[in-house]
């Protein structure tokens, strides 16, 4: 840790941070830090490719996709923030599509906006995915399936993570419809996935 400190004030942004009097920017402060465990084996479904890659922006979600044995896809534009390219991203989506079995596809801005408590910017973020998904589905139109979901929740009022339920989207071939119209926390609730721990997603899924 001492050696790192040495080495980060010699950083030519942390001299002129110096320079102008302000602090350096020396040490990683985490959030909640846990231990790794042991992941759980996952049965790969027959039929579908064995291999998959995750396209994030986002460094802990980088990591985490290569602990689980998935490839990583990200460019300069790819961020982890609202400014990322949505565009690229879907457009690298049907791209690893013809390479891997599975493609995760992972965008951030929306949970930046909601730490922000910017309600309103996480609104219209959402709407930018919207039609990008829009386009990209009439692309692959019954070609494969998707899931739309989110990996945690986080509330706008008051910016912070909360443990509530997130909505599941499951469409394409061999999945049926249910009566559920809009895609939010509280209808999809009552769709006929019902509720589950989302580690569950892999088996309903492929099912």
């Amino acid at each position: 840790e001492q050696e790192a400190r040495k080495i980060l004030a010699r950083h030519p942004k942390n001299l002129e941070r110096t320079s102008k009097g302000l602090l350096v920017a020396n040490a990683i402060l985490t959030r909640e830090p846990g231990q790794i465990k042991a992941f759980p084996k996952i049965k790969r479904p027959s039929g579908f490719g064995l291999s998959g890659v995750c396209i994030s922006g986002d460094d802990t979600i980088s990591g985490i996709s290569l602990l689980t044995g998935l490839n990583v896809c990200k460019t300069p534009s790819m961020t982890a923030n609202m400014d990322t390219d949505l565009k690229q991203k879907f457009m690298f989506a049907s791209k690893m599509l013809s390479k891997f079995g599975v493609v995760v596809l992972h965008i951030k801005g929306c949970d930046i906006a909601a730490h922000n408590r910017e309600a309103k910017k996480k609104s219209e973020f959402l709407e930018k995915i919207d039609a990008e998904l829009g386009r990209f589905l009439n692309k692959w139109e019954g070609k494969l399936r998707i899931a739309v979901t989110a990996d945690h929740a986080t509330w706008s009022k008051k910016g912070i993570h909360v443990d509530d339920p997130v909505p599941v989207l499951l469409h394409g071939k061999g999945i049926s419809a249910d009566s559920v119209k809009r895609f939010d926390e509280f209808q999809a609730s009552k769709g006929s996935l019902g509720l589950f721990r989302l580690h569950k997603l892999w088996e309903k899924f492929f099912a």
